[in-house]
């Protein structure tokens, strides 16, 4: 019940954005921003509402790496993302306050916590930020893309836009 009461409070503030003029008439070019760096055929990970941009990609809740790591049997974060193997992860605050490596009080938001060093220890090795949408209605949005044949062992972040 929670989970859903959640589900629906993102929708609908993604929906009262979309009521504002300034952000209505900004929705195309938000969903024409996103498809400069990610193809139609593309999987995608990433927080819910942005499916309503990419209906045509195979979308990917990012709630799935937590929910699989509660699965038995299952092993690590990296192997979770490997299993799903995402072409794409949209990084937004949406996601970012659920990754922590700092326990929460609230029990839903812990119920939905996944380690920072874990979750961006796969991104910094499996991936690289190709860019960022910035609209102002969304909030910063970092666009990473995995490449699954080539680990990069080196610390750090990984940006194609240096």
């Amino acid at each position: 019940m929670t989970f859903s009461l959640f589900f629906l409070s993102v929708l609908y503030v993604d929906y009262l954005d979309l009521k504002t003029p300034d952000c209505r008439d900004r929705a195309t070019e938000f969903h024409e921003r996103l498809r400069h760096y990610i193809p139609p055929e593309a999987n995608v990970m990433g927080e819910e509402n942005f499916w309503l941009y990419l209906r045509e990609n195979r979308y990917l809740s990012w709630k799935r790496l937590h929910l699989s790591l509660a699965a038995p049997g299952v092993g690590s974060l990296e192997d979770v993302f490997k299993a799903y193997r995402p072409d794409y992860l949209l990084y937004d605050v949406g996601v970012a306050i659920f990754v922590s490596d700092v326990p929460r009080v609230n029990r839903f938001h812990e119920s939905l916590r996944v380690s920072r060093s874990d979750f961006m220890g796969v991104v910094d090795r499996w991936a690289a930020r190709v860019g960022t949408v910035d609209l102002g209605c969304h909030g910063a949005v970092d666009i990473y893309r995995f490449d699954w044949t080539v680990s990069k062992e080196a610390p750090g972040p990984k940006d194609l836009n240096q």
